[in-house]
């Protein structure tokens, strides 16, 4: 699924503007156990869903975050997987 996901960058210092309004609904680690970073799923007043990554770069000199609107159906069809 995420692969197929149109993801941005985003600077650290606009993180609070992006998901002022937005309400958690989910999280995952990424490469659990090592877990170099986590996945966290928002949920709008609308129900419109999207995905924040943010974790460390390879190498680990740097830090970064990243997000993408989930399409309603890819929602729907990760909910029936």
């Amino acid at each position: 699924m995420f692969d197929s996901l149109s993801w941005k960058n985003v600077d650290g210092q606009q993180l609070n503007g992006l998901i002022t309004g937005w309400t958690v609904c989910g999280a995952e680690p990424i490469n659990y156990p090592i877990t170099d970073g986590a996945i966290i799923y928002l949920r709008d007043a609308s129900g419109n869903l999207a995905a924040i990554e943010m974790g460390q770069e390879p190498g680990g000199d740097r830090f970064y975050i990243r997000y993408a609107k989930i399409p309603s159906g890819v929602a729907q069809e990760n909910k029936q997987s």
